[in-house]
């Protein structure tokens, strides 16, 4: 037997599935697992690919969907994708602004000639092709210059960002110049920040 599974029958009762819960698990296990985190506030997942245990708050994920919403409404389709994403990760209902935008989004797309990457906006944020590959790339760039970025100022804190950026460039092998690399840095960063804000990391200044 999966050991998280033992632990979680020799769970006190109160802490058990109830009959309801159990009720709803038959119909549909994810609707069972849902009822019974709200009622005790811990969330498992039986997932037919592997179990899993949610670590972050209630509060934490809402005010991240919180960051979604404010792209959505600020004219960010394809921030409602997001937002589903991160419901299937951690097993919730979608917040009612979502579920209604998806909708929305939906039914146009059964109404107009539109595709779906139309009808949410995807093309903007993740094109198709060979911009799509050079959008993408120049993503996991970012990414993979901002973690070692923060992993050199990590263990030398007295290097400047400049510093740090031009040292991560060349460790990663990056073809691209100092400007470029300080100018996908800070985007990145800029990006980031609300996310961090949300879920209250404390992050240090470079």
């Amino acid at each position: 037997m999966n050991p998280f599974r033992k632990a979680f029958e020799l769970a006190p009762p109160d802490m058990r599935p109830s009959e309801d819960e159990e009720q709803l698990a038959r119909i549909e296990q994810a609707w069972g697992d849902c009822a019974h985190g709200f009622r005790t506030g811990i969330r498992w997942s039986w997932r037919p690919d592997g179990d899993a245990l949610h670590m972050q708050s209630l509060l934490d994920v809402h005010e991240l969907l919180e960051v979604y919403r404010l792209k959505y409404e600020a004219g960010d389709s394809s921030a409602i994708l997001w937002a589903i994403r991160e419901c299937a990760r951690q097993n919730l209902p979608l917040p009612y602004w979502c579920a209604t935008g998806f909708q929305e989004r939906i039914r146009r797309f059964e109404a107009e000639p539109v595709t779906l990457d139309d009808a949410f906006g995807v093309a903007r944020r993740m094109p198709a092709g060979k911009r799509g590959q050079n959008v993408r790339r120049t993503h996991s760039q970012a990414v993979s210059l901002a973690v070692r970025v923060w992993d050199i100022h990590a263990k030398e804190p007295h290097l400047s960002k400049d510093a740090c950026i031009k040292r991560a460039r060349e460790e990663l092998r990056l073809p691209i110049c100092q400007r470029k690399a300080t100018d996908l840095f800070n985007e990145h960063e800029r990006q980031q920040k609300p996310f961090r804000k949300a879920l209250r990391m404390n992050w240090p200044r470079i």
